[in-house]
């Protein structure tokens, strides 16, 4: 009994390795993202609408960076800019980090 005990513990600790090390990368996507869409809002009332449209433009595929992008790209229509998309985003994000959600 102590044999299969002694066997099962290396792999609960492997989980908890693993799960806390997802935890970790998807916490840093977070605030990646978060940077960006901070960057975006700061660019857009720094420099105005075409720098912010540079920025957007900016990301590397598949980057976190570019996900946002996307995002904001594809959801912006005539009713709702993809600066005031982003501010939203931004707000409640901080929002979210600060209440401990991510």
């Amino acid at each position: 009994m102590d044999s299969d005990y002694q066997l099962l513990q290396p792999l609960a600790w492997e989980r908890l390795f693993l799960s806390l090390q997802q935890k970790m990368q998807q916490e840093l996507l977070v605030k990646q993202k978060l940077a960006y869409l901070k960057r975006l809002v700061e660019t857009y009332y720094e420099s105005g609408d075409a720098a912010f449209a540079a920025l957007l433009d900016e990301p590397e595929p598949m980057s976190p960076e570019f996900m946002v992008a996307s995002c904001l790209k594809g959801e912006a229509d005539e009713k709702t800019s993809t600066i005031d998309l982003a501010k939203k985003r931004l707000a409640a994000g901080l929002q979210w980090h600060a209440s401990g959600i991510f």
